[in-house]
């Protein structure tokens, strides 16, 4: 063997590059590979069903996609588990292996020592509530990443295991916990979250005064996603006056807030002197056009504008009732912040904006990855001229949603169209309720501005069944297309069979 595969650098290069398939033949040629091929082989794992089938035949069996336990864990066993189980360093758990085979595995887990003591992140998502205890077994202190999706079926007494995760994962960088659940779920997270002193991350519904006084000095918090309540912010106030001393959350950079109206937001921001770079929020009141202009009026102020990023507003009133209309002399609110890369005002009724509008913000925000417009109401005034202006003026837009006028053809201006170098990094498209005639021709103008384009979205609703069939044709059109670009750059390197249909 080569001296230069006596480097665990070069030897762990050449095994991350490896397929998959082929690891377990890497790890049998020979000792120098065993170990590093085995470790990434078992880095990740779906569930712990890889690890039940390394056992004997007899151990388990798997009928209808679920994996059974058939008799208990010998000695023999649980030396194969030990040899395995120490190199797993993510699961993502969905709940595929029968209850059983965990009530077996538990067994293992003895004195509070976790199965697999090497696990850095751990996603729990199992609908079952009697699946929930077992989750102990995944548990330890080397967890750094940690997303629990609480069904509504787990039992309040069984959420009070979270109140240990601050003893039983000091080290956690990253917790979420999706879910709404009960009080006692509440102070069982407050409790833990109080004993987290490394969070970058942390995503839940609600906390009590207490762990938001906590994160509000934690130096590493990064990303906060929470609800906020009008009583809540009260309590905080209080709280926050009497103990904290230094600025409230010193490195925060992106807030995902959902509270009841865009009034309690602002009151938040100001009062925490918060100003994030990433900001997207959801409210649960209806809201009104001047409310929204106060809202961005206020932002304008209170956010960098040279660092601020991204802004997305969604609402549950908008999902149900009238969307508040949203004129371009309320988004020009938003114009201070040059470095805007995505914005997301999908449920607002941008019905009085124009290509006009569209040439604007594209001038404003040549940085754009995400553009995301009305899905509502389309306005007839933006046309292809609006979007080819955005396609021109934003080059690293990757994400585009916009109901718009492709009826109107008239506008494009063909030679121009055809000197354009297309977009390559948008790779789906949303329409919203767009209207549609002539699919070919829209198809054709398409490619010539985004000749990536994979698959075209409509909305769910407000739009015939005729147009969604037809925006369907749009995406066949478009895949040809490529088909065809696809083989003519292959014909013109003179490489392989070109030709559509060619027996050999």
């Amino acid at each position: 063997m080569h001296r230069i595969l006596s480097i665990s650098e070069i030897l762990r290069e050449l095994c991350y590059n490896t397929e998959k398939c082929c690891l377990p033949l890497l790890a049998r040629t020979c000792r120098t590979f065993q170990h590093i091929a085995l470790d990434i082989l078992w880095a990740d794992l779906k569930d712990i069903r890889p690890l039940a089938l390394c056992l004997p035949d007899d151990f388990a069996s798997e009928e209808g996609g679920i994996l059974t336990c058939r008799r208990h864990l010998s000695e023999t066993d649980w030396d194969i588990i030990k040899k395995y189980a120490p190199r797993v360093r993510s699961i993502r758990w969905r709940g595929d292996v029968d209850l059983a085979i965990l009530k077996t595995f538990s067994f293992l887990a003895v004195g509070g020592k976790p199965l697999f003591p090497g696990l850095k992140k751990l996603f729990w998502s199992d609908s079952r509530s009697n699946a929930f205890p077992f989750i102990c077994l995944f548990i330890g202190p080397s967890l750094v990443d940690l997303h629990l999706d609480v069904s509504d079926g787990v039992d309040a007494d069984e959420l009070t295991f979270l109140s240990t995760l601050g003893c039983t994962c000091p080290q956690l960088k990253a917790l979420c916990v999706d879910g709404d659940f009960s009080m006692a779920g509440e102070t069982a997270l407050s409790l833990s979250v109080c004993k987290l002193r490394h969070l970058k991350a942390l995503i839940c519904e609600k906390l009590q005064p207490s762990a938001w006084l906590h994160i509000s000095q934690l130096p590493m918090l990064e990303d906060l996603k929470i609800s906020l309540s009008g009583s809540l912010l009260s309590q905080l106030r209080q709280a926050m006056d009497a103990r904290v001393h230094g600025p409230m959350f010193p490195n925060l950079r992106v807030l995902r807030l959902k509270a009841k109206t865009l009034e309690l937001v602002l009151e938040f921001l100001e009062y925490a002197q918060i100003s994030p770079a990433e900001l997207d929020v959801y409210w649960l009141d209806h809201v009104t056009t001047d409310q929204t202009a106060t809202f961005f009026s206020a932002l304008s102020k209170q956010c960098h504008h040279d660092s601020f990023r991204v802004i997305a507003i969604d609402g549950e009133s908008l999902n149900r009732g009238p969307a508040p209309a949203i004129n371009i002399q309320t988004i020009r609110l938003l114009f201070c912040f040059s470095a805007l890369r995505s914005i997301n005002l999908a449920n607002f009724d941008t019905s009085l904006l124009d290509d006009r509008s569209i040439e604007d913000m594209a001038n404003t925000w040549p940085q754009l990855e995400t553009f995301c417009l009305s899905n509502r109401r389309v306005s007839t005034n933006i046309t292809f001229r609006g979007i080819s202006s955005l396609q021109n003026r934003c080059p690293l837009l990757q994400h585009l949603a916009i109901a718009f006028n492709s009826v109107d053809l008239a506008c494009v201006d063909r030679e121009q169209l055809e000197q354009t170098v297309p977009n390559h990094k948008l790779h789906r498209l949303d329409v919203g309720r767009s209207r549609i005639e002539n699919p070919a021709q829209v198809a054709l103008v398409l490619f010539q501005l985004f000749d990536e384009i994979e698959a075209i979205s409509c909305a769910w609703y407000g739009i015939a069944s005729e147009e969604r069939l037809l925006w369907g044709q749009v995406e066949d059109h478009l895949k040809i297309s490529r088909t065809v670009r696809d083989l003519t750059r292959r014909r013109d390197r003179g490489v392989g069979n070109y030709t559509i249909g060619m027996s050999k």
